[in-house]
């Protein structure tokens, strides 16, 4: 309706991203910002180019495009949440770790910043720490994610029971979900005398 304003373009930027037409997508997300670099959703504009640039293998681009969106809007949670799951993706789980802590920062009860604050963590080898987080963001709200890392961490600490549960609980999230009973079936197979209970879980 009025090809002036950056809201279309941004949306139909969003939407290419997700069709996977990256390079379509980068020229969506220029035009808006072209338009209007300074409006309320450039930041939101920066996050999905950071995205295209990141999907295109433009790696450097991507991260500045990121840190963009942060200073576009620094007190609003969501971009360092961006920019932290992007380091994680480039392996750079010390930044990433930074990035999730200044989630918590800005929104204390995000349970998703604790959560990827713990995967950023176990990435570490920090595996104690990576239990706290995730206990912190299962406390906020019990989610899928935050199950499944916790148990990979007391894997890791060899502490099976707490895995196992760990994984129960993410069944029981989430009934009809076959990675959630796969995952099941492996903590089991790590102890001795309980393969039917593993297999069980893997016929499921």
């Amino acid at each position: 309706l009025d090809d002036s304003k950056p809201e279309g373009h941004i949306c139909l930027g969003q939407t290419l991203n997700a069709k996977g037409e990256y390079e379509r997508a980068v020229g969506e997300f220029q035009t808006a910002l072209l338009k209007a670099p300074d409006s309320p959703g450039s930041d939101t504009a920066y996050r999905g180019l950071g995205l295209a640039y990141e999907k295109l293998n433009r790696v450097q681009d991507a991260e500045a495009q990121y840190l963009k969106a942060i200073a576009k809007t620094p007190g609003y949670w969501a971009g360092y949440n961006w920019a932290g799951v992007f380091y994680l993706r480039q392996s750079c789980n010390t930044r990433a770790a930074n990035m999730f802590q200044q989630v918590i920062r800005l929104a204390p009860d995000s349970f998703r910043g604790y959560s990827n604050l713990g995967l950023a963590f176990e990435a570490q080898g920090r595996y104690q720490e990576a239990v706290r987080a995730l206990e912190k963001s299962l406390a906020i709200r019990p989610s899928d994610a935050a199950l499944n890392n916790l148990a990979a961490a007391n894997i890791y600490l060899r502490r099976f029971p707490q895995a196992e549960e760990s994984f129960q609980q993410a069944v029981n999230l989430g009934p009809r979900r076959y990675q959630a009973w796969g995952n099941l079936g492996y903590v089991r197979s790590l102890a001795a005398g309980r393969q039917a209970q593993a297999a069980s879980a893997y016929r499921q």
